[in-house]
């Protein structure tokens, strides 16, 4: 994507990674993960050890 695409300001390219940012942690699934996503991983970590997390986990 940021190849092939100009963007017209900073704010555009800032724009449209924090698109991708969330297409790839909330909807695509990740081999490695089994495929599932990597916030669907982190709550189930989460789930089963709360003690790690000292605040909690916000998705938006």
């Amino acid at each position: 994507m940021l190849d092939a695409t100009r963007f017209a300001s900073a704010s555009e390219l800032a724009e449209a990674i924090k698109h991708y940012e969330r297409l790839y942690n909330h909807c695509i699934p990740q081999k490695a993960l089994g495929y599932k996503t990597p916030v669907v991983v982190l709550k189930e970590w989460h789930h089963k050890k709360p003690d790690l997390f000292k605040k909690k986990v916000v998705v938006f």
